[in-house]
C-alpha cells in the first residue's frame, strides 16, 4: 500500500515541477515576443540541456 502512495507522490511532484518549468518558458517566450526582454535567463532544465549538447 505504501508503495502506491510513494509512487503517487513522486508522480505528482514530477508533474508539478514540469508544469512549473513550462510556465517559466511560456512567460519568457511571451516577454521576448512582446519585446519586453531581449534575452531571458535560461531555466535550470534549459541549462542542463544545453550543457549536454
Amino acid at each position: 500500500m505504501m508503495e502506491f502512495v510513494a509512487f503517487g507522490v513522486i508522480t505528482i511532484l514530477i508533474i508539478w515541477l514540469l508544469a512549473d518549468q513550462c510556465n517559466k518558458w511560456a512567460k519568457d517566450r511571451n516577454a521576448r515576443l512582446n519585446g519586453e526582454v531581449e534575452e531571458p535567463e535560461d531555466g535550470y532544465l534549459v541549462r542542463l540541456w544545453k550543457r549536454r549538447r
